[in-house]
């Protein structure tokens, strides 16, 4: 496993799943299905890559200076720079030069279904093409959903809208509600 290198036992990883807003995406072996979505399909997609990618403009200097790299050095166990830079070229995910949506994938109108070793940036919606395979992480899905404890989220409040809070951030529920005291026998 992570520890020993040894190849693992799982298949499967439970992305999400959110019953608020009805989305949730699960992947076993090489298969990741996606259904639903948030904010009317904003977030949906490919992001892009996150990083460094030009192998000039990535400070090696800074693995060898942090911590864990300064262990690593006392024990002379710090790869060579040239041994990093090919770790993070077999590490970074390429979608290829002009690659889009071949099937589009609409979670919000049915499940996605997506072969990430082949297409790893998920354009290719294979859902109609591998029926069995979408509804067995169907059900399974359901299966991790049955298990799980309802949302517990509550409504929005107004006592926490940022106009009473001087616009900052503040947990305005720690806050004792202000005590009204009422004097029947006095006269005004």
């Amino acid at each position: 496993e992570l520890s020993s290198g040894a190849p693992t036992r799982r298949i499967e990883i439970l992305h999400n799943i959110d019953d608020i807003w009805g989305s949730s995406a699960l992947t076993v072996g090489n298969w990741k299905l996606v259904k639903g979505s948030h904010y009317n399909r904003t977030w949906d997609g490919w992001y892009g890559p996150a990083g460094i990618r030009d192998e000039k403009s990535y400070p090696l200097d800074t693995v060898s200076s942090c911590p864990a790299g300064q262990i690593m050095v006392e024990l002379k166990m710090l790869p060579t720079g040239d041994h990093i830079t090919q770790l993070r070229r077999d590490g970074t995910v390429s979608c290829g030069a002009g690659a889009h949506m071949a099937n589009e994938c609409n979670p919000l109108e049915s499940a996605c279904l997506f072969d990430v070793e082949s297409d790893p940036c998920e354009y290719n919606n294979l859902a109609s093409e591998h029926l069995h395979i979408l509804q067995s992480l169907l059900a399974r899905l359901a299966d991790y959903n049955s298990t799980a404890v309802p949302p517990s989220n509550m409504e929005d409040d107004p006592r926490g809208a940022p106009q009473h809070w001087n616009y900052t951030w503040h947990n305005f529920g720690d806050e004792p509600e202000p005590e009204v005291l009422l004097n029947d026998n006095q006269d005004w």
